[in-house]
């Protein structure tokens, strides 16, 4: 006789979320649609809040056992006021720092594809004042919120 998988964690995540996207998690790990209606209190390990802080807030006073909560948003202010300094909190702080930075400079070689081209047609009539020059700053330091002198 075969024994059934043995529930290893169970993780709340919001019921507006399709199932068809946690299709991917194990078996052993039991995944409960959470509402922010009304409802009877729900034990769980992991929560993944909603994205709307205001459903979340909803949410949690009906969630007991939760030692986790693992957002997919990089604002979280919100959670740790909400959930106390006993659980511990995972966000998606920097997720898109690289996509960004790989997003932006794309764009700019695509532009610059006909650089050459813009370069002369812009270029100012012989006799003219000189263009002012560019002024380049390094993205992943403006990310950060550093600022780069000339």
């Amino acid at each position: 006789m075969v024994e059934p998988a043995k529930r290893i964690l169970r993780v709340g995540y919001p019921a507006t979320l399709s199932s068809e996207l946690l299709s991917d998690f194990p078996k052993e790990i039991e995944l409960i649609p959470l509402s922010d209606a009304e409802g009877p209190e729900i034990g769980i390990d992991v929560w993944i809040p909603d994205p709307y802080p205001t459903r979340a807030m909803r949410t949690w006073p009906k969630l007991r056992g939760v030692r986790l909560v693992l957002s997919l948003m990089a604002g979280t202010e919100w959670i740790p006021r909400t959930v106390g300094p006993h659980v511990t909190i995972c966000n998606a702080r920097g997720a898109h720092n690289i996509s960004t930075a790989e997003w932006t400079i794309a764009s700019i070689l695509a532009m610059l594809k006909y650089f050459p081209f813009f370069l002369r047609f812009s270029a100012p009539a012989s006799g003219s004042a000189a263009s002012e020059p560019v002024r380049i700053m390094s993205l992943s330091a403006a990310i950060r919120g550093r600022s780069i002198r000339p």
